[in-house]
């Protein structure tokens, strides 16, 4: 799985000042075939890494929108029973505009060996475990 840089819609720059002084942010996105209950899906995720100005200004300079991101990584996604920051808003089904009763963030990471995390007494998370968990029963008892 690649990971792409991309341009700010609105001014078509990749990198955007933040308010921290010497760092700017840029937008980073991963698409990848993920199966879930025997359906093939594409899955794409995005994140907002905070880079060094000084850095995106030299090893950046000569990307383009849509390149491949010049650090191997992954797009990690935090799932909390609480807002991980303060203004973070809960995660909304947007079929019937229901809150969802959790949060989630997404990261970029360079370690390729980085899992999803979330915390056990989020409900989303308990109905993902089991299922798990159910799944790994039936391959144990089909193995028999």
């Amino acid at each position: 799985m690649s990971i792409k840089i991309i341009a700010h819609p609105e001014t078509g720059k990749l990198f955007t000042a933040t308010k921290k002084e010497g760092w700017v942010k840029c937008q980073v996105k991963s698409q990848q075939a993920v199966v879930s209950n025997g359906v093939i899906t594409l899955q794409t995720r995005v994140a907002f890494p905070l880079v060094q100005a000084e850095i995106a200004n030299s090893l950046f300079n000569q990307l383009k929108d849509g390149d491949t991101f010049p650090i191997n990584g992954k797009i990690v996604r935090t799932v909390t029973a609480e807002p991980q920051y303060e203004g973070h808003q809960e995660v909304v089904n947007p079929e019937t505009s229901e809150a969802m009763g959790y949060y989630q963030s997404y990261d970029f990471s360079d370690n390729l060996n980085a899992s999803d995390k979330g915390t056990s007494d989020n409900p989303y998370v308990k109905e993902v475990e089991a299922t798990k968990v159910e799944e790994e029963e039936t391959v144990e008892h089909s193995q028999l």
